[in-house]
């Protein structure tokens, strides 16, 4: 399904003259305009791709261009819609059509078409008639075919061309460059209708002619009567598909030829939506897929990642003696590494620029991304590697799917990855990563979601997996001196530790909290822990200084804290049960499995002394020791009035597999059933 997929596009006019930029200031007219073997050739000249900063087309662009194409009988179409209808009765809107059909063509140019026709049942289906489509100038040309709204009774609305727009898309601190959006909203469109439009682009400039992949999802969150793609590709080339989701025998497959071409193609029938669950994998690792590459093995694509990389990692003499000053004085390898980590974070902002492949897969030379003080995640990794390189060590960017977006697929060789960060082999044969993308990670740490998942290194030509890292490297540990005075007032003095991704969010909120806030904020921290709760002080560890563990110290009031029955006196232990929330066991049976970032662990030790009661009551302790994780509570006793309480859960497994799913779940009711036991004392006021 294409809405699973980036489209990006060329919509323009008939072409007369145009203008060719080179990065050295150059500006080229010429009427004829072809790329052939990564070369430009123009009306008297012949320039490298390499060379040319940008394309300008004569004429503008124009958003629509009326063809002829023939679309389906609207009475075969309503017909089609009844049927659906009494299938998928409580839907709110059902795809009758999800069409692709993809051509490699013999000079490596492309062709895609998409067609998709959708009956809206319901109010929030009605946003498939808003059509919204990226395109890019520099590699595609395209043109909307058709687009119509079919009501109940059989009458047309077709969408008029002059409301096709084009548009510079705005995102954040994103930049897509040449990149725009092509929208349009079919008219007339109402529930009960049916809504249908059918666009193809023609890629003439793709990323390397020698590279044909794509990803086909036949599902979504809306039922699906019919999903088919088609891939046509010369006979020479060689192909090779992967079916993920679903057991491939429930997708339909045939092989045809035309002339020089072979056709593949896929379809599936009556494709239930997928279900919404907390804690569920990333949708595209849900959904049946088919995935298809051209490429025998990765062999050329790490030539080609690498042959870029290479380009943009120099050591020149400023990066030099700037390695050499941020490393001066350090005490030990590891402390080089660091203090270069922390330079790449805190003076290179995060800025994503969105433009062709050398820039935008494989990045800028790492001087200017220096110069220029932002980059992406790749400008960031190509930086990274270099200032490491001038001090001995081994820097590679590799490219990864971050485990919240879906599977590297590596056993379909293609471009893949959605984020980029560093591989480090030292001197001595150490082999790990770090992701300099962020701003806080203290080192040896970096981001959760470059957790479990696969890296691909192009220069050194392999892939590996980055593990999950043991539970300590994502752990929350607290620790809490209670007070509790005759009449319930319990005074709190309050200290929370952080490692990993843990600590590295934390320090990012408190540093974009202005001071003149800060004190606000830590008073609504309080309320939630108990209502009535008064701030005494606070102190917020290092913000800034990335070598030193971030802590956070608040010590507060809490008027009659002690809940009474009687004679009794109740002590809930504060924030212990609101740690311990797991949304994912909420339903009796799961469909998919749990997944999490990364491993956890949290801690909680309590030193508690009291005044003018006795301590009638503690709970028992407890031991839990499940396939995934670990836990363990006890109170201990120590004089007459005081006792200590302490706890520790571990986490090491990022996935729960459904079949562990049960038991998994009754050993999390177990520990949530513990910690409604309350500490009991006589007497008090």
């Amino acid at each position: 399904m294409r809405k699973f997929l980036i489209v990006t596009l060329l919509i323009f006019s008939q072409l007369t003259a145009h203008k060719v930029e080179l990065f050295d200031g150059r500006v080229i007219k010429t009427h004829k305009l072809e790329l052939k073997n990564g070369f430009y050739v123009l009306d008297d000249t012949v320039v490298s791709k390499l060379d040319v900063k940008k394309v300008i087309f004569s004429g503008g662009p124009s958003a629509y261009l009326p063809v002829r194409y023939k679309l389906e009988n609207v009475d075969s179409v309503l017909a089609k819609a009844k049927r659906a209808r009494k299938l998928y009765s409580d839907a709110s809107g059902i795809v009758l059509l999800d069409q692709g059909f993809y051509v490699l063509e013999m000079d490596s140019t492309r062709y895609n078409r998409y067609h998709f026709q959708g009956l809206i049942l319901k109010d929030e289906a009605r946003s498939w008639a808003n059509v919204r489509v990226y395109v890019n100038e520099d590699l595609m040309k395209a043109r909307v075919l058709a687009a119509r709204c079919i009501k109940p009774d059989g009458r047309v609305i077709y969408l008029n061309p002059k409301d096709v727009k084009i548009t510079k898309p705005k995102s954040g601190l994103v930049f897509f460059g040449k990149g725009k959006v092509m929208s349009f909203t079919i008219p007339g469109v109402e529930v009960g209708d049916i809504v249908e439009y059918v666009y193809e682009y023609n890629i003439f400039n793709p990323w390397d002619k020698h590279v044909f992949s794509e990803r086909w999802f036949f599902g979504g969150d809306k039922p699906v009567c019919h999903s088919e793609v088609t891939f046509k590709l010369p006979k020479t080339e060689f192909f090779k598909y992967l079916i993920r989701n679903t057991n491939p025998k429930n997708v339909k497959y045939e092989k045809s030829s035309v002339g020089p071409f072979n056709l593949y193609k896929f379809s599936m029938d009556h494709v239930d939506p997928y279900l919404t669950e907390p804690q569920m994998p990333p949708v595209s690792d849900v959904i049946p897929e088919i995935a298809i590459t051209n490429q025998k093995s990765w062999d050329y694509l790490y030539t080609w990642y690498a042959k870029f990389q290479k380009k943009r990692i120099i050591i020149t003499p400023e990066i030099q003696s700037l390695a050499d000053s941020i490393v001066k004085g350090a005490t030990s390898l590891d402390d080089s590494i660091a203090r270069i980590y922390y330079w790449v974070q805190q003076n290179i902002r995060y800025i994503s620029i969105k433009g062709g492949a050398s820039s935008g897969v494989s990045g800028h030379p790492a001087t200017e991304t220096l110069h220029k003080g932002y980059g992406d995640c790749t400008d960031k990794s190509i930086l990274f590697s270099t200032l490491l390189r001038a001090i001995g060590v081994m820097g590679y960017p590799v490219y990864i799917e971050t485990n919240n977006e879906g599977t590297f697929l590596k056993d379909v060789p293609s471009f893949q990855g959605n984020h980029a960060i560093t591989e480090i082999i030292t001197r001595d044969g150490r082999d790990f990563f770090l992701d300099a993308t962020g701003s806080t990670s203290r080192y040896p740490y970096f981001w959760s979601a470059d957790h479990g998942v696969w890296a691909l290194n192009a220069q050194l030509r392999k892939i590996s997996f980055i593990k999950v890292p043991p539970p300590e490297d994502n752990w929350r540990q607290y620790t809490y001196k209670l007070t509790i005075k005759p009449d319930g007032t319990t005074r709190v003095e309050f200290t929370g530790r952080y490692t990993g991704d843990i600590e590295a969010g934390i320090r990012w909120y408190w540093q974009h909290v202005k001071e003149s806030e800060r004190k606000n904020r830590m008073e609504q921290m309080i309320q939630a822990t108990a209502p009535g709760a008064r701030l005494v002080s606070y102190e917020l560890g290092p913000l800034y200084d990335l070598s030193k563990q971030f802590y956070l110290k608040i010590t507060f009031d809490i008027p009659g804290y002690l809940k009474s029955i009687g004679d009794l006196r109740l002590l809930e232990l504060p924030d212990v049960k609101n740690r311990y929330r797991f949304p994912e066991i909420s339903v009796k049976n799961r469909h998919y499995d749990i997944v999490y970032r990364t491993s956890y662990k949290v801690s909680h030790d309590f030193y508690v002394k009291f005044q003018g009661m006795k301590l009638s009551y503690l709970p028992d302790s407890i031991s839990i020791k499940d396939r995934h994780f670990t836990y363990v509570s006890y109170f201990k006793k120590t004089k007459g009035n005081e006792f200590e309480y302490h706890d520790v859960f571990r986490r090491w497994d990022r996935i729960i597999p459904v079949s562990d799913y049960q038991s998994y779940r009754e050993h999390l009711l177990e520990l949530l059933h513990h910690l409604r036991k309350p500490v009991i004392f006589e007497g008090g006021k």
